[in-house]
């Protein structure tokens, strides 16, 4: 969603770019460093500093100063997450053009002349604006309508809903509810009865996400833009048992589904479609569990029997190179339920590279499974899964790249960096070192720590004497064996700039 930072203005930017900076950095930053790092001169700095400090005065609660001004040491963010976040919710509410994005999503329609008055801009500004924003909206697949002084909101109806959820849950976390006119409450209440009457298992996050899902469908539809019984015709050319589960997931003639109708039409007279378009959209987003005798039917229990359908196929593939321990029951509907939900979901709004939530799951993945992706989108190819349609199977992929992360340690793809450990201390108090240092880092990077190796190759020598380095070439890093947090940021730190290099000599 930063995507839209350079639309709501060079000031917005700045400012939003250095409290993300104050915010990972849990220091005082010499200006110096922040002025370098962001690109921005020192007048820049300090004037974006002042701006957010400004904006805190109005929702300041606490005693404790969120943000921190020392004389010859820098600024400093001294708050909470929370307090991060609802600083940036008041960055974006007091931006026009955020205002502006956030009423051409909820009413799909803007007046630019009276736009421009109301916030003392000229017609020719906010129209240079909105071509800033048709830039930004393209890669999305959305396009503007400009005519006659207004501005309307085109594409998918589907995935203009998608977008809005993502849109607004990455602005403001559930923290706050900027759907006016519509009763949160009403939402909740419906939310909370389609997971407890059914008997789904959920979380306070799953059910204020539940009312923003709720809440766009809703209001877009009281805004004339429906949902057209076309977009609900599903066809993801499933075979088999995998066309047998699809259904369970889409059945109509279930309970879940005449509640939620119910619900739907007798509080806000939503018609049939959008009820359907309703519940196929909380499917595709449920943590569901399925039955003992249906996993022990769908993953054949016999090594000689090979997989039948598109699903089972990629299952069968994925896990090939892993220890049946890897895939005990939870982690199996784990991955069948992933892989499912992306099908439903690329039906419904077609390919997605950002969760509901509004992260980015692609760059998520190329972080800490490099490769993954791609390798998904591979497997793919050999199936029947979208044969016809590229851009549906590479939307499935980031799926099934997601659910591949159950049995794939995340350093799978990664070049393996090798680490030498030498100590001046007894076997058994040298062993639980290198397991203190290895428990840390395994989940991110794909290491090899041992006391030795064949012709000194390795990337790095950790030790606990300063003798090492009088004899080493390679690069040496001093620990205590005590191995206190301050050794552990040290290691990651070369373990980084040991990564860093190793991608830019592929």
């Amino acid at each position: 969603m930063e995507r839209f930072h350079t639309f709501f203005g060079s000031g917005f930017k700045k400012d939003i770019e250095l409290l993300r900076f104050l915010y990972l950095q849990k220091r005082f930053v010499p200006i110096e460093e922040i002025s370098q790092t962001l690109g921005l001169d020192r007048r820049s700095v300090q004037k974006s500093f002042d701006s957010l400090t400004k904006q805190l005065t109005n929702i300041q609660e606490k005693e404790t100063e969120v943000l921190l001004a020392k004389h010859g040491s820098g600024y400093k963010f001294n708050g909470t997450k929370t307090d991060y976040k609802r600083l940036t919710s008041q960055l974006l509410a007091s931006n026009p053009f955020f205002q502006l994005l956030k009423t051409l999503l909820l009413q799909n329609e803007l007046n630019l002349i009276q736009f421009a008055a109301t916030n003392f801009f000229s017609e020719s500004t906010v129209r240079k604006r909105i071509y800033e924003l048709e830039n930004a909206l393209h890669p999305l697949g959305f396009s503007l309508q400009k005519q006659k002084g207004m501005v309307r909101l085109i594409g998918n109806e589907a995935r203009i809903r998608y977008f809005m959820v993502a849109f607004f849950w990455r602005t403001f976390s559930g923290l706050h509810w900027p759907f006016k006119g519509l009763s949160q409450k009403k939402c909740e209440t419906i939310a909370q009865d389609f997971y407890r009457d059914n008997q789904i298992p959920f979380n306070k996050i799953e059910l204020k996400m539940t009312t923003y899902i709720l809440a766009v469908t809703i209001l877009r539809f009281r805004k004339g833009q429906s949902i057209t019984i076309d977009s609900l015709e599903m066809s993801p050319f499933l075979t088999g048992e995998d066309l047998q589960l699809f259904h369970q997931l889409t059945d109509q003639n279930t309970s879940i589904f005449n509640h939620l109708a119910d619900e739907l039409s007798e509080h806000f007279l939503l018609p049939e479609n959008e009820q359907r378009f309703c519940f196929f959209w909380l499917q595709s987003n449920l943590d569901r569990t399925f039955e003992v005798s249906q996993l022990e039917t769908y993953f054949s229990s016999s090594a000689t029997e090979k997989p039948t359908t598109a699903i089972q196929k990629v299952i069968a593939a994925m896990t090939a190179h892993y220890e049946e321990r890897s895939l005990l029951q939870p982690k199996k509907n784990l991955i069948l339920n992933t892989i499912l939900n992306g099908v439903l979901a690329i039906e419904l709004f077609g390919k997605t590279t950002y969760s509901l939530a509004g992260y980015d799951t692609v760059q998520f993945l190329s972080e800490h499974f490099p490769e993954l992706q791609m390798q998904s989108e591979k497997l793919l190819e050999q199936t029947s899964l979208y044969h016809d349609n590229p851009p549906s199977r590479k939307g499935l992929a980031l799926y099934v790249a997601t659910a591949w992360t159950q049995v794939m340690p995340p350093g799978a793809f990664q070049k393996r960096i090798r680490i030498k450990l030498e100590t001046d201390l007894p076997l058994a108090v040298s062993l639980t070192i290198k397991e203190l240092i290895k428990l840390p880092f395994q989940g991110f990077y794909n290491i090899d720590i041992r006391e030795n190796f064949g012709q000194e190759d390795y990337d790095l020598c950790l030790s606990t004497t300063p003798l090492t380095e009088t004899y080493e070439k390679g690069p040496v890093l001093l620990i205590n064996a005590q191995i206190p947090l301050s050794d552990l940021l040290a290691i990651n730190q070369a373990l980084e700039e040991i990564t860093h290099h190793n991608r830019q000599r592929q």
